[in-house]
């Protein structure tokens, strides 16, 4: 089985992310374990670069349709307010981060 999924391209494995996520909201307990693993590895990479920053309050943005809603998300939620001692904020379209980020750096204030 295992052959079969990691066997295929990138797009066909991030396809069977819903059915997974829906497995593990059932309680299916290959599909929880699959989640919090994943889980686990995008809040690595989190840790991975909060050293980086020189200042310990900068964004650090993540992105992805597994991050909208699921289990996945849930438990990156759980992790990012332990590791931050705040609930992360939740962007919707890209493209607005994008231009805010540009605003900001014009000089061009936004509201809080």
């Amino acid at each position: 089985k295992r052959q079969e999924v990691y066997g295929r391209p990138p797009s066909a494995l991030g396809r069977l992310g819903p059915v997974v996520a829906a497995a593990a909201a059932a309680g299916d307990p290959v599909a929880r374990r699959i989640t919090e693993e994943a889980a686990q590895w995008l809040l690595r990479d989190v840790d991975a670069v909060r050293p980086a920053l020189s200042d310990p309050r900068a964004p650090v943005v993540m992105h992805g349709s597994v991050l909208r809603e699921g289990p996945v998300a849930d438990a990156v939620r759980t992790g990012l307010r332990d590791r931050f001692a705040a609930a992360p904020r939740c962007a919707g379209d890209g493209a607005v981060g994008a231009a805010g980020m540009a605003l900001r750096r014009l000089g061009h204030p936004l509201p809080g």
